[in-house]
Formats: C-alpha cells, sequence, structure tokens
C-alpha cells in the first residue's frame, strides 16, 4: 500500500506540448502559478509558499536584481545560501532577471569561496546576512 503511493507521488512525467518546448524553466513555473495558484509550491521546516507567493517574490526579487545591474544573459549571480525558501525564490529570481546563478556552499572554506567569486567573476551575490 506505501509502495503505491510513493510510486503515484514520483509518478510526474508530463506531456508539454510542441509548442511548450521552447519554454524556458521559468516560463513553466509561471504558467503553473497561473494555472494553480493556491497550490503550495515550497515547504521548507515550517514555512509553505503557494505558486502565487513564490512567484510574487520571485518577480520582485527579479525586478530588484534588474534595477541594481544591467544584466545581460550571460551575466553570473553567485547563491550563497543555506538551504531554504529563500533559495528558491533567489534561483527563480536570477533565471527571470535573464541571468545564471552560481550556487556556492556555505560550508566551503573562505577560500574557496573567494575562489569561485573571483573566477566566476559574478555580478551579484544574493547572501545571508551571516555570510556577508
Amino acid at each position: 500500500k506505501q509502495l503505491n503511493k510513493i510510486n503515484q507521488w514520483n509518478n510526474t512525467d508530463k506531456e508539454f506540448p510542441l509548442n511548450k518546448k521552447q519554454a524556458t524553466l521559468h516560463q513553466l513555473f509561471e504558467e503553473e502559478a497561473e494555472k494553480s495558484p493556491d497550490k503550495v509550491a515550497v515547504i521548507y521546516e515550517d514555512v509553505q509558499l503557494t505558486y502565487k507567493e513564490l512567484n510574487e517574490k520571485s518577480n520582485q526579487l527579479a525586478h530588484y536584481l534588474r534595477s541594481i545591474s544591467n544584466i545581460r544573459p550571460d551575466d553570473l549571480i553567485a547563491l550563497l545560501l543555506d538551504k531554504s525558501e529563500l533559495m528558491i525564490i533567489s534561483i527563480l529570481a536570477v533565471w527571470k532577471s535573464g541571468a545564471a546563478y552560481v550556487p556556492i556552499d556555505p560550508s566551503y572554506p573562505d577560500e574557496r569561496i573567494q575562489f569561485i567569486l573571483q573566477d566566476t567573476k559574478a555580478k551579484i551575490i544574493i547572501a545571508n546576512k551571516k555570510y556577508i
């Protein structure tokens, strides 16, 4: 019985219409947010965000990122974040801003983090306050 339930949960294959094959991940996400705004999109510890909330928060951050920097498609934005809902919001926001993200594990030694930041020439760093 439990195995059947697990198989149901893991059965997430979905056919996309031909025109969807050209869509970006964040465009597909926004479409889902329009279709299912009140469904839960993210659960992390005691925080739950609906698709609508996640979409709104990522849009706000994407607009902010574009307002502080002239972001181009080849720009990189570093994410120095603990696992949390903020990480998901930030990933979506970076994609929506037109950039790509560089995930940096906060547990890396400082020298490694500095090397990654210098090597990638990240235009912006999004970090938890404790890592600034």
